[in-house]
């Protein structure tokens, strides 16, 4: 063949580089690295979400562990409720009949969710415990689910209740699918409009194919999309999958009163099949408020069958608040920041003066300060430019306003960072009631100015800062200072300067523990 000056000499390597789920969880149960658990005399288990089994002496109680992360489970990144990264309670579901089916006891009765399972970053990573206790009378047995973020707790229990012996395989009907008297639902769009209603649904979770309404009843299409597909006969039924057979009633009815619904009660539910990647779904109403849910494969033949489901509307305060005391991870917190001890910054202005610099040296624009650097001037440490106030009368021209802001601080930036003379220096946008922090008033055209240069600093760290005041006297008088700190964002209030800080982010709730009180649990 003729050969091409920039294109390999080689064969192009057609390999894919997904992460293996399969081949990770195989390691674990074999026993090899830190998936060894039978050599601290646990019991494997192969499930993703519970790798170990031990049992209670005498008791007849036992306990399944496991672990769950952004990094090892990434399908649970793309279950956003109200803001917040929760793992569904489809996962804690699926986790109730698996620890079932290890007890001889494979009917969900019943199971309460009390408490979201909020996941922390992407490095860290939440305990599991499903404990279930003795059989009574009746053969039912109690099952409890717990999460700690490290070892030594503290526990919250997000579900609990009763598991019971194997029923009655289901009569389910070969009918025609669709109905035939059904009228189909449009879906299109279905997701982004959730997004909207407060459900971050990222790709893994967006499952619903088609739907279908036939009076009170709803019938769907969902199926996993890749690559969780691939997976799905690791669980007896993939949480996104189970979840995708709930979202038919958000595309019938969404909620448009700032609260999202969440599953709350369960009632009989029970696993039929294992390992399903596409179903045919059934909603009907069950009394109340409840519904049932009824799964099918595509031939028909029964997956998964819910007597009773109730949900209930949850707010993100409410969901913070339902929490109770599991670590959430972190939140950004506004805190004081100390008067700079260093050497002051030498600073120039471009344009109009922000109040409480009209004494420092002024530029028309970037060029002439740029001309006046070639010609000897030393290059400044903060190069100020005051970002608004923007032209227009009231909100009914908001969008040219934006168009204007963002548009002028746009070419701004693009013009400061192609200038190689200003490399050590630092470029401050000074906006008014952009509401940085979160507090006072905002300017719907200085608040699109902050994404935008938030997004630049990611990309050019040091070479921007954000300082927004609230335009009082004592924050004019205090703006010369706060330039000298190195913050990339300041938020000045009454003449106090804030910066963003992660904190942890924990209420003060604690749940009881996932054992007795007293007892200590030593195994090896």
């Amino acid at each position: 063949g003729h050969h091409l000056d920039g294109l390999p000499t080689y064969p192009f390597q057609r390999q894919r580089y997904w992460a293996d789920t399969r081949e990770y969880w195989s390691s674990a149960w074999a026993g090899t690295g830190g998936g060894d658990v039978a050599s601290a005399g646990l019991r494997p288990l192969a499930h993703p979400l519970l790798g170990a089994a031990v049992a209670m002496p005498d008791s007849g109680d036992f306990v399944l562990t496991g672990r769950v992360s952004p990094s090892t489970h990434p399908w649970s990144v793309d279950h956003a409720v109200m803001g917040v990264v929760l793992l569904p309670g489809a996962a804690l579901v699926e986790m109730a009949l698996h620890a079932g089916a290890q007890a001889g006891c494979p009917v969900l009765a019943e199971l309460t969710l009390h408490a979201p399972l909020v996941l922390p970053d992407q490095d860290n990573a939440v305990v599991l415990r499903v404990v279930v206790g003795r059989a009574d009378e009746s053969g039912f047995r109690t099952v409890g689910v717990y999460s700690a973020t490290a070892d030594d707790g503290p526990w919250t229990l997000h579900a609990e209740g009763l598991l019971a012996g194997a029923g009655s395989e289901p009569s389910v009907a070969q009918a025609e699918w669709p109905p035939t008297d059904a009228q189909e639902v449009p879906t299109d769009g279905f997701y982004g409009h959730l997004l909207d209603e407060g459900y971050a649904y990222g790709p893994t979770f967006q499952g619903l194919r088609k739907a279908w309404r036939r009076g009170e009843e709803l019938f769907a299409e969902v199926a996993l999309p890749e690559p969780a597909a691939a997976d799905a006969d690791l669980y007896g039924l993939h949480p996104a999958l189970l979840d995708a057979c709930l979202h038919a009633p958000l595309l019938a009815a969404p909620r448009t009163d700032g609260a999202a619904v969440l599953p709350f009660a369960w009632t009989d539910v029970t696993c039929h099949a294992v390992g399903a990647a596409a179903l045919r779904v059934r909603i009907a109403p069950a009394g109340g408020d409840a519904v049932s849910v009824t799964a099918t494969d595509v031939l028909g033949d029964p997956v998964l069958t819910v007597g009773s489901l109730v949900s209930r509307p949850v707010t993100a305060d409410g969901i913070q608040e339902r929490a109770g005391g599991q670590d959430a991870g972190y939140r950004v917190e506004w805190t004081r920041l100390p008067k700079p001890s260093g050497a002051a910054a030498s600073s120039v202005v471009l344009g109009e003066a922000p109040d409480g610099l009209d004494g420092v040296p002024s530029f028309a624009d970037l060029s002439a300060l740029a001309a006046a650097v070639d010609t000897g001037t030393p290059v400044p440490d903060r190069v100020v430019v005051r970002c608004g106030p923007f032209d227009g009368d009231g909100d009914g021209d908001v969008l040219a306003r934006i168009r204007t802001a963002t548009g002028g601080a746009l070419r701004l930036v693009q013009e400061w960072l192609a200038l190689e003379r200003f490399q050590d220096a630092r470029l401050v946008l000074v906006t008014s009631d952009a509401q940085l922090d979160g507090d006072g008033p905002t300017d719907l055209a200085a608040a699109p100015v902050l994404g935008l240069l938030r997004s630049a600093q990611a990309e050019h760290p040091g070479r921007l800062a954000l300082v927004d005041t609230d335009g009082s006297r004592a924050s004019a008088d205090a703006l010369a200072a706060v330039l000298a700190s190195g913050e990339p964002e300041i938020a000045l209030r009454d003449g106090e300067a804030r910066v963003p800080r992660l904190v942890r982010a924990k209420t003060t709730h604690t749940a009881r523990p996932a054992l007795a009180a007293g007892t200590v649990l030593i195994t090896g």
